[in-house]
């Protein structure tokens, strides 16, 4: 008998890109082992993208960005989820 596939897409934001959502959000998504009832797909500047799980690029964030870049980013990933 085959699994039914995703019934819900379910964005996630990555958050400030100077913090540590990405990492959280890959170390949890990379728990999940494929058996969700949820097609995942993460949020946020492009080299934030997870092997494996779709991501929407927003923006883009250079290392050592001050806080309003890493607040326009953020504003981004969260107009893109929400649209």
């Amino acid at each position: 008998m085959s699994r039914p596939g995703p019934t819900s897409r379910i964005a996630i934001t990555l958050g400030d890109p100077r913090g540590i959502g990405a990492e959280v959000t890959h170390k949890a998504l990379a728990q999940l082992g494929g058996e969700e009832r949820a097609m995942f797909v993460t949020v946020g500047p492009p080299q934030f993208s997870m092997e494996g799980v779709e991501h929407e690029p927003v923006g883009s964030w250079v290392e050592g960005a001050g806080v309003a870049a890493a607040g326009a980013v953020a504003a981004l990933a969260i107009e893109r989820a929400t649209a």
